[in-house]
């Protein structure tokens, strides 16, 4: 497990209930509670028919009475004591503890492996072209640097974490904010970088430019008030201790959330349908068009992604319960967002180095089969070869992703095959 010493996004520790051995003293578990929750607990019962201390069963299946003792607990005691008291009565009515920490962690790893996978793939296609460019590659070394997380748990009710963590859990989600932003704004800079590369209208390169100044500018103004939402800002992490020392005021953190995501999707919508025209008006054949556009339609699984992830923002709006499923959903689908957008941006030059990669790659896999084959029984060697010349034409930079290579044969036998290595000298 890595722990970097910076980008610690979302780590959530977990931290699983004490077992309890055989079945507690109830009135010995009651007298471990704060006072304020012994209070709530027989008032709320004292109109019931159920004995809070005796009837343990009767007590864990009346809701209506369990509704009422939360929300006396919530406004009689602290957060701390609260949060001590549902630990117990949970326990005590052995309510399943729930953790979805596991699903993470996997998800978590395949997305990662698969995303650093496609930004490596496509630096060593660069290379291999001879196409690297500092700025574009330079901004992907940067989303690599940032998808590095760790994790280790998350799903887990609130009062199932100790104090320590959950003050951890926040601190960790604010560093986690500004940087999930930053991600998302580099991702899509990452695009248009990609578009200026293959489109020469200078008309269509200034709405390009304009695209990315308005992506970096409202990154980083939600990038600053993701990180001076709270005044002090340790207070972030510190207000779930409604009871404590600690003093402060924070602006509405799922305001900004919601509205941070709307830009997002409109600016995806936007970069995203930006090189329709241009791919329209190039010189190529409709399935070639259609195949291309297909090429750049992959960018809005980004986009689908977005839009299910602000299903998860309404509920976690709603909770109070900071480590429970809610919050696991936002950042589960956070996480899915970022690396699904990083394979997206970097499927047009895995794609583009695959097609002019594999004709070399064939022809070293048919040298070597060739050396192999070549005697014959007798120690003699096969004197027929079959030669193919190979026709490679370059079109213009607007018809650059449908440029061929073929072979055609001359002339020859199928015992051997040599081809001529020359040929390959302009791929």
């Amino acid at each position: 497990m890595r722990f970097p010493s910076l980008f610690c996004v979302v780590f959530i520790f977990r931290v699983a209930a004490t077992p309890v051995r055989g079945q507690p003293d109830p009135l010995a578990t009651l007298a471990t509670l704060p006072i304020c929750a012994q209070t709530c607990l027989f008032s709320s019962f004292a109109n019931s028919i159920c004995d809070p201390i005796k009837d343990i069963s009767c007590r864990c299946n009346n809701r209506t009475q369990q509704s009422t003792a939360i929300n006396c607990f919530s406004t009689s005691c602290t957060a701390r004591e609260t949060l001590f008291t549902l630990n117990i009565t949970t326990t005590m009515c052995e309510v399943p503890v729930r953790d979805r920490s596991t699903m993470l962690r996997v998800v978590n790893a395949v997305f990662f492996t698969l995303s650093d996978m496609a930004i490596l793939g496509r630096f060593f296609s660069h290379v291999a072209l001879r196409r690297l460019q500092p700025l574009d590659d330079g901004n992907m070394a940067l989303i690599l640097v940032l998808t590095y997380k760790a994790f280790t748990g998350l799903g887990q009710d609130m009062w199932k974490v100790s104090f320590y963590n959950i003050r951890l859990t926040l601190l960790c989600f604010w560093i986690g904010v500004p940087f999930y932003g930053i991600e998302l704004g580099l991702i899509k800079i990452a695009f248009g970088l990609f578009y200026l590369r293959i489109f020469d209208d200078l008309g269509f390169r200034k709405l390009v430019w304009f695209a990315i100044g308005f992506t970096i500018t409202y990154t980083i103004v939600f990038a600053i008030l993701g990180t001076f939402v709270c005044v002090p800002v340790s207070y972030f992490w510190w207000q779930w201790d409604l009871g404590g020392v600690h003093k402060g005021k924070c602006l509405n953190n799922n305001t900004i959330g919601f509205v941070s995501a709307a830009f997002s999707i409109c600016t995806d919508f936007a970069m995203l349908g930006l090189p329709i025209t241009q791919v329209w008006n190039l010189h190529l054949s409709m399935k070639k068009k259609l195949r291309v556009l297909f090429m750049f339609s992959v960018g809005f699984l980004l986009t689908i992604v977005s839009i299910i992830r602000l299903r998860s923002l309404i509920h976690f709006a709603k909770t109070a319960n900071m480590t429970s499923d809610e919050f696991l959903d936002t950042v589960l689908w956070s996480l899915i967002e970022v690396y699904v957008g990083i394979i997206c941006v970097c499927m047009p030059s895995l794609s583009l180095g695959i097609q002019r990669l594999s004709p070399k790659i064939l022809h070293s896999i048919q040298m070597s089969i060739t050396k192999k084959t070549s005697p014959n029984q007798s120690g003699g060697s096969i004197a027929v070869r079959t030669s193919f010349a190979m026709g490679y034409s370059t079109r213009p930079q607007t018809d650059e992703l449908g440029s061929v290579v073929e072979l055609v044969e001359v002339a020859g036998d199928a015992r051997s095959v040599e081809i001529h290595e020359d040929a390959y000298r302009n791929v």
